[in-house]
């Protein structure tokens, strides 16, 4: 068996899925988005995602760890200060989720997260605020059947 290598698989998009599909729903108006974001989006609340940092492939075993950047950007402190402690609430100490990879439409299993930086909060632009959290995902690099799959 082939294992997949960092390239094939993006723990952003298996992170927004995991917080769009297990988190609550209405906790960014604008959406959860892996990569750049409109100004619009920005001021209406909204949590974007990238990769921060060199993952680290595990030797012998098909998994990943890598560490996640979580900005929560609105027009208002006390909405992205909110946005900030769902994620945290929605995303810290999770374990064995199956998560889709929408750009593959590929599954893939995260065994664990856990938040281990912020919410720190910061002044982004004349008209967004920002809070800031670091999440560290332990995911499977191999791809495991859809849900309801045998």
């Amino acid at each position: 068996m082939t294992h997949s290598t960092m390239a094939d698989v993006s723990p952003a998009e298996l992170v927004a899925d995991a917080l769009v599909r297990w988190g609550d729903p209405e906790l960014a108006p604008e959406g959860v988005v892996v990569g750049p974001t409109t100004d619009a989006q920005q001021q209406g609340g909204v949590i974007t995602l990238s990769a921060a940092g060199l993952p680290l492939m595990e030797k012998y075993a098909p998994l990943q760890w890598m560490r996640c950047q979580i900005r929560c950007l609105a027009g208002t402190l006390d909405t992205a200060e909110n946005m900030s402690q769902g994620v945290y609430r929605d995303l810290n100490g999770r374990h064995r989720l199956r998560c889709r990879m929408k750009s593959t439409d590929s599954w893939y299993l995260i065994h664990l997260t856990n938040v281990t930086a912020g919410p720190s909060m910061h002044y982004d632009s004349p008209e967004t605020w920002e809070t800031l959290l670091f999440a560290e995902i332990l995911l499977s690099t191999d791809a495991v059947g859809a849900i309801g799959a045998a």
